[in-house]
């Protein structure tokens, strides 16, 4: 029967003339057939792993979280253009003679590196990473009042204190 791996059976009588068999022979593999239902069972068992993954990824709540962050953040990038524009880049215009660090750049053969725009992303960016800092340390401190306003004696201190003050009364 050459050409065809031994994990194959043959039924019926033809003959195998290389690229089809001549007859209406049936051929079986039954070590292919369960390998592969095997590796199609695993693999569905993985999909529905990783859909279920997901759907806990979602349903956890941080990726709201982070979409109003993005949402958040993309209406505030114009108020800190607006800051440094309006105050932060006048000032550096009073101090250095110039609203921004455009300028500066170096002169390499025919043509000039615009170092001075690589200094205008980093003070913004500097900037930003300051206000996102402010806003995370107030944040962290409204967190800490509320534990401490919720705070207080646990269930079993007000229990003790009520049996103190039963003894107390009959003494």
């Amino acid at each position: 029967m050459g050409g065809l791996p031994a994990e194959f059976e043959r039924l019926g009588k033809s003959t195998w003339d290389g690229g089809r068999f001549r007859s209406s022979e049936v051929i079986t593999c039954s070590t292919y057939f369960t390998g592969g239902q095997q590796l199609l069972t695993e693999e569905l068992k993985n999909i529905s792993n990783l859909i279920s993954e997901f759907k806990n990824f979602i349903n956890r709540g941080n990726l709201v979280d982070l979409a109003i962050a993005v949402v958040l953040a993309t209406f505030f990038a114009p108020i800190i253009t607006a800051i440094v524009d309006g105050v932060i880049l006048n000032l550096v215009a009073a101090i250095f003679g110039q609203p921004n660090f455009d300028s500066i750049g170096i002169d390499v053969g025919e043509s000039r590196l615009l170092i001075g725009s690589v200094i205008n992303a980093i003070v913004m960016f500097l900037i930003v990473a300051f206000v996102c800092f402010l806003i995370v340390k107030q944040i962290n401190k409204m967190k800490v009042e509320k534990e401490e306003v919720a705070s207080g004696p646990s269930e079993t201190d007000l229990l003790a204190e009520i049996r103190d003050a039963i003894k107390a009364n009959n003494d």
